[in-house]
């Protein structure tokens, strides 16, 4: 349907789409109502055009920061630390870090040193106190070698060292798990400067390891859990030793290795660096 106006000058009725009165001849100056114009069309596109431009922008932006390096340095970092952990694992399993495995302050391990001391476990460690513990331990942790390892970390591995709680848990070990278990148990009733995990090496090339008691005057006590042995007196440091590798029919100490504690470890080279520095 035509839409219609009414002529300003003559009053008739035209067509609203024609430019010019028919009856009168006078222009008409209206504008007609049409759809969106292309003046419309276009600020709709620019709006559009403006947005895109801006998030493509950040995205150039972003991009122009973006730094492949940190990402890679990232990845070498954890891989770093990766590593690092694994091979913290093996060094610890294969007995380098033998005082991370004195664990008197673990929950499961003061347990069971107060069910060991029973009445006695007042906080005060005393010679009866660490016969009752090593004692304990030769009668119920059984010697058993080093189980096969089928732990990544610890493959093929001839030596393994236990925490001593695994060694409470699985109720067997060798004479390293056994004297950490008992030193760990002794230290939980109290801790004691005086006090040692050994790695020693008897005459033949025997490797084994117990524990020191160290003395006032250049005397030490050896307790061996694994043997049920310990020293029949206090002795000078080279008596008291003698004495271990007589009980292991050994000819001798060669070597202490190592001393250990819950903190920290001194090694030697010789046995004379040893008795320089107990």
């Amino acid at each position: 349907m035509w839409r219609t106006i009414n002529c300003r000058v003559c009053g008739n009725e035209i067509d609203a789409t024609v430019s010019y009165c028919r009856f009168c001849g006078t222009p008409l100056s209206y504008q007609v109502e049409k759809g969106p114009g292309w003046t419309t069309v276009l600020g709709a596109a620019l709006i559009v055009m403006t947005i895109l431009t801006a998030v493509l922008g950040a995205a150039l932006v972003a991009a122009m920061n973006y730094d492949p390096c940190l990402d890679r340095d990232h990845d070498i970092q954890a891989l770093e630390d990766e590593n690092s952990e694994w091979w913290y694992i093996y060094r610890l399993r294969t007995g380098e870090y033998p005082y991370d495995l004195v664990t008197p302050d673990d929950p499961t391990i003061i347990s069971k040193s107060s069910e060991i001391l029973d009445v006695n476990a007042d906080g005060d460690l005393t010679w009866t106190d660490m016969y009752s513990i090593y004692n304990w331990v030769f009668y119920n942790i059984a010697y058993s070698h080093d189980p096969y390892i089928t732990n990544p970390d610890n493959y093929g591995q001839q030596d393994y060292w236990q925490t001593p709680v695994e060694t409470l848990n699985r109720g067997e070990g060798d004479c390293d798990d056994q004297a950490n278990l008992a030193l760990s148990l002794m230290l939980a009733e109290e801790s004691a400067d005086w006090l040692f995990g050994a790695r020693v090496v008897f005459g033949g090339d025997g490797g084994h390891v117990g524990i020191f008691v160290d003395v006032d005057g250049d005397q030490m006590y050896v307790l061996d859990p694994t043997w049920g042995w310990a020293s029949t007196n206090i002795h000078s440091e080279p008596i008291a030793l003698d004495e271990w590798a007589d009980r292991g029919e050994y000819d001798g100490v060669t070597m202490v290795r190592e001393v250990y504690w819950e903190t920290g470890s001194e090694k030697f080279d010789t046995l004379q660096d040893f008795y320089d520095w107990f």
